[in-house]
């Protein structure tokens, strides 16, 4: 018999080695979006030369901005137009990943909410949600060799271009063929855009911040004050949501005893009571190392200065 659920019951879950991966992992994204910016360009009749439809680009400019700004490797982002998803795989090894989300998340919103307020704009609408990811194993290595990669260089073996050319050409070089690995089947990311797009009609209403009653253990923290709490269920998925008043703060010393870890989330998500033997038995290792690849040749004539 599974003792998943009983483990965790008990306050005494088994933790996963550190920089340990796993075929199935416990994720958490934030879908935040510009509220009426497609109501400005209907308003334009969709003509750029509109100062409406120029008025919609500056709030684009000024979101994708501040979106870049927030954006890092423990938060990182994927904009599309007016509107972003952040990601990252929770531990369960500590539940400050969890609380750092959350702190991010909500500073983010009041950002961007103080931003487009400021230009006369209606601001912005936020869901970060919690879920399962199954990892998408994408070989980006043919690039090393294939396309751009081959022609980057041929150019360092014929002396036409240096090394840190050929640095800079490939860290710049665009692909006709891209993918964002942590965005495959993940429905965290799943959970939140269908939450925002339900609008008003689902309880998602106004320039708000929304946060998924999973990741907290009992209640909420002291740290998050939360407006109104409210069921929501959407094409087989289920869940709660606090209101969070976006405009408070949270601090970076706060205790992080009311957030749930990976493993203790994936145990209230899923049903199934062996759920964490399963996403235990699909340990990958540590995947932290980076596969070997050959070095850039030198340049006909020796490397610069040799």
């Amino acid at each position: 018999m599974s003792t998943g659920n009983a483990d965790t019951a008990k306050g005494h879950v088994q933790k996963s080695g550190k920089g340990a991966k796993r075929e199935i992992e416990v994720a958490v994204a934030l879908w935040i979006d510009l509220l009426g910016y497609g109501s400005m360009l209907e308003k334009a009749g969709w003509d750029p030369t509109s100062p409406i439809a120029a008025a919609a680009r500056a709030r684009i400019e000024r979101f994708q901005s501040i979106v870049s700004r927030f954006s890092t490797r423990k938060f990182p982002s994927f904009v599309m137009n007016d509107g972003a998803i952040f990601f990252r795989d929770l531990s369960p090894r500590s539940r400050a990943v969890t609380f750092d989300f959350i702190r991010r998340s909500v500073e983010l919103h009041r950002a961007v909410n103080e931003s487009d307020r400021a230009a006369e704009g209606p601001g912005c609408r936020a869901v970060l949600a919690t879920g399962f990811r199954i990892r998408r194993f994408i070989d980006f290595s043919s690039r090393l060799n294939d396309g751009r990669g081959q022609l980057i260089k041929k150019k360092v073996e014929s002396g036409f271009i240096e090394p840190a050319q050929a640095i800079n050409e490939a860290l710049m070089a665009r692909h006709d063929s891209d993918s964002t690995p942590e965005l495959q089947h993940n429905y965290a990311m799943t959970k939140a855009y269908l939450a925002e797009s339900g609008g008003t009609k689902k309880g998602f209403a106004g320039p708000n911040i929304f946060v998924d009653a999973h990741l907290f253990v009992d209640g909420t923290p002291a740290w998050l004050k939360v407006d109104e709490t409210f069921d929501w269920t959407e094409r087989g998925m289920t869940g709660r949501f606090h209101r969070v008043d976006g405009s408070v703060a949270i601090p970076m010393a706060a205790d992080t005893g009311g957030v749930r870890d990976a493993f203790e989330i994936a145990s209230v998500l899923s049903p199934n009571p062996g759920v964490l033997d399963t996403i235990r038995a699909s340990k990958l290792g540590d995947l932290r190392k980076p596969a070997t690849a050959a070095p850039l040749p030198k340049p006909r004539g020796g490397a610069p200065g040799s």
